[in-house]
C-alpha cells in the first residue's frame, strides 16, 4: 500500500529529472533484453522461485536426460506394454511418485516436472534447516548443492553413500564439461559454458575431500574393483553361472547403480547386473563388481516378464545412448561407448570366464567367450527398442574386444576448431584428425535417420593414407540431424593395410538455419539391412 501511495510521486520526480538539460542530449533507454526462450525461461522461475542455483539446475536435468520429460521407456512383446526404469521416468532422473507427479499428459511437461523438482529440494531444504547461497561462487559452496542433491536423488533405506558421490561427482563433472543443447522444434538455444578452472579433487577442502572417496576393494579380478552396495543375504537361490550376459543401461551411473538396490516392481523394467562397466574413467577409475557370482539377479525379458537368471553372469555397460520414448530412439547419442570401455568389457569377461572354468571346468573358456555360444549380447530386435538393449551395436567392434580385449590398436581422434560447438549450415567445417602411422585407410562416416526411425553410419569420405598421422579435412552439412535440431554425429575409422580395425572416433557438432525440410537420407540399402 506504501508503493502505491508514492508511486505517483516518484513517477513526477523521475521524470522531472530525466528532462535534458540546455543543449544536453537525453539520455538513451537501455535496450530490453532479448525475450527467454522457453526452457531457459523455466530455469529462470524454478531458480528464483526456490532460491536454487541455475546451472545446478541445468547440470541436473541434462546429465540426467537432455531435458527430455517425456518417460524413457522401451516396448515388449508379449502385449506391446510400455515400461521404463524408474529413474528414467522424469527429466531429473527421480520417479514421478517421488515428485508427487501422476502419470498425465500435463505431467509429462518440463516445466511441470521442474517446478516440482524446485518444489522438491526446496522443501527438503527447509526441513533441515539449511540456507545454501543460489550463489556458486566457491568450489565448496558447488560440492554443497551437489552433495545436498545427492542425498535428495537416493535417500530411502536402500540409499548407499557410494551412489549418492557418484552422483555429486556426475554433477560436477557436468559443471566443468559445459554443453550446448539445441531444441528440435523451436531451435532454442541453453548453453552452459565450460567451468574455468575446472573443479578436481584438490579444489575441495579436505573433508569434502574425505567425503568423495568411494567405498571400494579388491576383487578376484585385478582388474574391477568391488563397490559396496547391497548387504545380508543373497537369496535361497544360487546362481550357477554358465554363461555371460551384457546388457546396456541407457541413463546415468548413479542412476544405474541405484537402479540395483531399488525394490523389484512388475511396472518397471529390472536391470540387475554383477558387474558395471561407466562409459568413462571419470567417476569410476576401474569397473565395478557389486554382487559375488552366487547371487542371481533379476532382468526383464523381451516379454515384459522379470526373469531370475540362475546361470549367467550379468556385464552391464552404462552409457546416455539417447531417450527412448515407446520404443523408439529420438535422441540418439551413438558416442555413449569408447574404445577404452569395450576394453574394460573384453578384460571382464576373460576374468569372468576364467572364474567359472575354475568353479566348474566343464565350462570351456574359449565357449564362454564365443559370441552368441557362451556369450549373449542383448540387442534389438525388430523396430522396437526394449531397456536393457545395446544400441549402435557392431559385432565386427563389440566382438572384437570380447574375444581380445587388446585387439583394436589405434584410436583416431577427431578435433573441431577451437572453442567451436556451433557452424552455420553448408559452411566449410575443418576437421583434424590425428592417428597413428600404421594406419593405411580412414572411413569418415555420418550418422543418419532411417525413414523407420533406425540410424545408421552413412560414409562421406574414404581415403588412403601413408607414412602420416595428421589430416584436415573439410565437412559441409545442411541437414537438421538424426536428432532434428542440427546436431551432427562424425565418426572416422581407422584399418591397418590389411583391411583390419585398428580403432575409431567421434565428434558432433551443432548447425544453425539448417534445412528442416527435404534434405536426403541415408541410401535404401543401408536402411534395409536388419
Amino acid at each position: 500500500m506504501i508503493r502505491t501511495k508514492l508511486r505517483p510521486f516518484i513517477f513526477g520526480l523521475s521524470s522531472f529529472l530525466l528532462l535534458p538539460s540546455c543543449g544536453q542530449e537525453p539520455k538513451k533507454k537501455a535496450p530490453n533484453a532479448p525475450p527467454l526462450g522457453e526452457v531457459a525461461q523455466v530455469f529462470h522461475d524454478v531458480a528464483s522461485r526456490y532460491r536454487l542455483p541455475k546451472d545446478i539446475l541445468m547440470a541436473v536435468a541434462y546429465k540426467e536426460s537432455g531435458f527430455a520429460a517425456e518417460p524413457s521407456r522401451g516396448i515388449y512383446d508379449q502385449d506391446g506394454s510400455i515400461r521404463g526404469m524408474q529413474n528414467g521416468e522424469t527429466a531429473v532422473g527421480l520417479p514421478r511418485s517421488i515428485l508427487k507427479l501422476e502419470d498425465t499428459p500435463e505431467n509429462h511437461s518440463f516445466r511441470a516436472q521442474m517446478e516440482a523438482y524446485g518444489a522438491f529440494v526446496r522443501a527438503n531444504l527447509d526441513a533441515q534447516h539449511l540456507d545454501l547461497s543460489p550463489a556458486l561462487n566457491t568450489a565448496d559452496a558447488v560440492y554443497d548443492w551437489a552433495w545436498q542433491l545427492a542425498q535428495m536423488h537416493s535417500r530411502d533405506k536402500e540409499a548407499r553413500k557410494n551412489v549418492q558421490i557418484v552422483f555429486a561427482m556426475e554433477t560436477i563433472e557436468t559443471l566443468n564439461r559445459g554443453f550446448l543443447w539445441q531444441d528440435d522444434d523451436t531451435l532454442e538455444k541453453i548453453e552452459l559454458p565450460p567451468r574455468n578452472p575446472p573443479l578436481t579433487i584438490e579444489s575441495f577442502s579436505a573433508p569434502i575431500q574425505a567425503n568423495l572417496q568411494l567405498d571400494t576393494s579388491i576383487s578376484e579380478i585385478f582388474t574391477v574393483d568391488y563397490l559396496q552396495l547391497t548387504y545380508g543375504e543373497t537369496g535361497k537361490i544360487d546362481n550357477q553361472p554358465k554363461r555371460v550376459i551384457v546388457v546396456h543401461c541407457p541413463l546415468t551411473l548413479s542412476s544405474c547403480l541405484a537402479s540395483q538396490v531399488q525394490p523389484a516392481s512388475p511396472d518397471h523394467v529390472v536391470l540387475g547386473a554383477h558387474y558395471i562397466i561407466p562409459a568413462d574413467d571419470k567417476l569410476l577409475k576401474k569397473p565395478v563388481k557389486i554382487l559375488p557370482h552366487r547371487a542371481p539377479v533379476r532382468l526383464t525379458d523381451t516379454n515384459g516378464q522379470q526373469q531370475l537368471i540362475t546361470d549367467a553372469i550379468v556385464i552391464m555397460i552404462v552409457g546416455q545412448s539417447g531417450h527412448y520414448q515407446d520404443g523408439q530412439r529420438l535422441q540418439v547419442d551413438p558416442s555413449w561407448y569408447s574404445r577404452k570401455q569395450l576394453q574394460q568389457m573384453g578384460k571382464v569377461i576373460e576374468g569372468v570366464c576364467t572364474l567359472i572354468n575354475r568353479d566348474d571346468p566343464s565350462v570351456d573358456m574359449q565357449r564362454c567367450r564365443t559370441p552368441q555360444d557362451g556369450l549373449e549380447f542383448r540387442v534389438p530386435s525388430g523396430k522396437a527398442f526394449r531397456i536393457g538393449d545395446i544400441p549402435d551395436f557392431e559385432p565386427t567392434i563389440f566382438w572384437s574386444f570380447a574375444r581380445s580385449p587388446d585387439d583394436l590398436s589405434g584410436d583416431i581422434d577427431l578435433q573441431l576448431p577451437v572453442n567451436q560447438k556451433l557452424f552455420p549450415a553448408g559452411s566449410s567445417i575443418n576437421l583434424n584428425l590425428a592417428f597413428i602411422r600404421s594406419t593405411a585407410k580412414i572411413d569418415v562416416q555420418i550418422l543418419e535417420r532411417c525413414p523407420s526411425g533406425k540410424t545408421v553410419w552413412s560414409t562421406i569420405n574414404s581415403m588412403a593414407v601413408r607414412n602420416i598421422d595428421r589430416k584436415t579435412i573439410q565437412v559441409e552439412r545442411f541437414d537438421q540431424g538424426p536428432n532434428l535440431n542440427g546436431q551432427q554425429f562424425i565418426r572416422a575409422l581407422a584399418y591397418d593395410a590389411n583391411g583390419r580395425l585398428m580403432g575409431w572416433g567421434m565428434q558432433d557438432f551443432f548447425l544453425s538455419n539448417f534445412d528442416r525440410t527435404g534434405t536426403p537420407g541415408p541410401n535404401e540399402g543401408l536402411c534395409a539391412v536388419p
